[in-house]
């Protein structure tokens, strides 16, 4: 390729024009290039970001699952508990009458 068409009077409007424009497209086109690169990063990230919430937000689901299982399990040994010690204190109350008499 030589140089000097690029240059010549009778080439030069629409030569310029075109090599202008082109170089021009290039920068667009890598200017765009990284900008799609960093919007695909960014969505990427935001979409890795949604899915350790979801699975933060199961594990937490299943810890408040487990959480109040065990406050239930903990309610009904207090209620078993007051019964026993309910019946104890008959029992002793009734022995110490039986003694009394």
């Amino acid at each position: 390729m030589d140089i000097d068409e690029f240059l010549t009077e009778e080439n030069s409007d629409t030569t310029s024009k075109y090599l202008s424009g082109r170089i021009g497209m290039k920068i667009i086109d890598g200017e765009t290039r990284k900008q799609g690169t960093s919007i695909n990063n960014r969505a990427y990230a935001r979409a890795l970001k949604r899915d350790r919430i979801a699975d933060l937000e199961a594990k937490l689901a299943e810890v408040k699952d487990s959480i109040n299982k065990l406050e239930q399990e903990r309610k009904q040994r207090t209620e078993i508990a007051d019964e026993y010690a309910r019946r104890f204190n008959e029992c002793t109350q009734n022995r110490a009458d039986n003694n009394r008499q």
